[in-house]
């Protein structure tokens, strides 16, 4: 790795990759060292061009990434001059090797051609941690679904991976026979190889920090304590580890990166067996999205970043003080989960308060979002609709069906004319159907929901609706006649 140094100036360095907020902070933490931090990204889900002044860039430039050499960041770079070039995504990494050899020997991490076939496939990775003594999960080779049938024979359930994969994408935990078929159907598509490994019930840990040549300078571990989807997602929030399980962790992750000649941040995922023993999961080569647990954590991470961009020294060793639980911000609040609302503004007590101008935006972007999803296309607000149906002796509620809100929300109640197979008992038991209007102000019975609420889109919105109740139906009118 070739870096250039800023002498007595400060050093500016590039972000590639910038849409997501964890490099946000990073260009945070970096620009209040001093660091001059310029951006190239594919076209960013935030921030818009004009909230760009309250965050740190010096400089911004969008171009989808491709598979060829980018003529645009060649000339950022020749007229920047960066002492460091920081990729921050996979996408990112990968990319950056399809351009000039003087670019990426910047690179941050700069990872040598015999070692990039691993990265690309995880399969081979695990395969090769295996033989350095690292303990890896007991997995089966997927090619065929005969394949896929024999490692079913072997037992249940099964997580089936691909060689590519980013939280909870290229990864599905199958119970079942038809699961892993599906599983397997999804992933062979990709040009890496896909395994099924034995499902171990115990915890996920992660292990991370900045490795100069293999060491460990700056590490933390901790156990994922929330996750998001549950025991195959995004760490939502973590809790640091203590002994013995830290001293076990940072072993095997310098196992792995003194292998690789590894230097920059990279981090870990492990799963704690039921024989207590740590398997090793995956590898990410880039900071992780939840690295903002180390600043509470007490491990210089990003610190270290700067003093080896400046200077090549990373700084005295740091390691995470356990037992320091950690809410990832903004996942916790704002991505989808089964926690409650009062639960996810607790998020906000992790939220990094020292980069204002960086919480704002993302509050702002959160709340955008959520708004996003309940707007349609032509900018109406949509809210759920819950439609029950009253049978004697129980009550069931149908999943959410989204409508224009222009008028006043009220149930509906579900009875025989909506559903023909319904008893007459369920009819009788249900409350009486409210009297609405039509635009001509008729008495009109609400036989499908778009016949209350319009839409410009009237045609559309109808097959929707009607296409929602053909589904529904079945399952209703069973338990209209049988009452379960």
């Amino acid at each position: 790795m070739i870096f250039r140094r800023a002498g007595s100036g400060d050093p500016d360095v590039i972000l590639v990759d910038t849409r997501w907020f964890s490099t946000d902070y990073l260009a945070h933490k970096l620009a209040s060292r001093g660091i001059r931090v310029h951006a190239f990204t594919a076209p960013p889900r935030w921030p818009p061009s004009y909230l760009r002044a309250v965050y740190p860039y010096r400089s911004y430039l969008e171009e989808p990434f491709g598979d060829q050499r980018s003529d645009s960041f060649t000339a950022m770079v020749e007229r920047i001059g960066p002492a460091c070039i920081i990729p921050c995504s996979e996408q990112a990494l990968y990319w950056m090797w399809n351009q000039p050899g003087h670019i990426q020997e910047r690179s941050l991490p700069n990872v040598a051609p015999p070692i990039r076939p691993l990265l690309l496939d995880r399969t081979l990775l695990l395969a090769e941690a295996a033989g350095w003594g690292v303990a890896i999960p007991t997995s089966t080779p997927l090619a065929s679904h005969d394949d896929c049938d024999a490692a079913i024979a072997a037992g249940l359930p099964l997580m089936v991976k691909s060689g590519q994969s980013v939280g909870s994408t290229g990864v599905a935990l199958c119970r079942t026979a038809d699961e892993v078929i599906r599983a397997f159907d999804k992933f062979s598509g990709r040009p890496a190889s896909v395994t099924a490994q034995r499902y171990y019930a115990g915890p996920t840990y992660l292990a991370g920090g900045l490795f100069v040549h293999g060491k460990a300078v700056h590490f933390y571990a901790g156990e994922k304590t929330v996750m998001w989807p549950s025991l195959t997602g995004y760490a939502y929030e973590l809790r640091s580890a203590g002994e013995p399980h830290f001293s076990t962790l940072l072993q095997a992750a310098e196992t792995v990166c003194k292998n690789l000649e590894w230097t920059g941040p990279a981090s870990f995922d492990f799963v704690l067996g039921e024989d207590g023993q740590f398997r090793f999961v995956d590898f990410n080569p880039r900071l992780w999205g939840s690295a903002g647990a180390t600043v509470k954590a007490k491990v210089d991470l990003y610190g270290g970043i700067e003093r080896w961009i400046r200077c090549g020294d990373a700084g005295p060793p740091s390691r995470s003080v356990p037992g320091v639980s950690y809410r990832v911000f903004p996942k916790y609040t704002f991505d989808p989960s089964d926690m409650s609302a009062w639960r996810r503004l607790s998020g906000l007590r992790d939220a990094p308060w020292g980069a204002p101008s960086l919480v704002a935006g993302e509050l702002l972007h959160g709340l955008g979002w959520q708004v996003k999803r309940a707007v349609g296309r032509r900018g109406r607000l949509y809210v759920p609709l819950y439609v029950p149906l009253y049978v004697p002796g129980c009550r069931v509620v149908c999943p959410r069906v989204s409508r224009g809100a222009r008028n006043p929300a009220f149930p509906v109640c579900l009875y025989r004319s909506w559903f023909p197979g319904a008893t007459q008992a369920a009819c009788a038991t249900a409350a009486p159907p409210r009297r609405l209007t039509s635009g001509r102000g008729q008495p009109r019975e609400p036989k499908i929901l778009h016949d209350v609420w319009k839409t410009r889109n009237r045609h559309k919105t109808l097959r929707d609706h009607e296409r929602r109740r053909q589904a529904l139906l079945p399952g209703f009118r069973r338990l209209a006649q049988n009452g379960h």
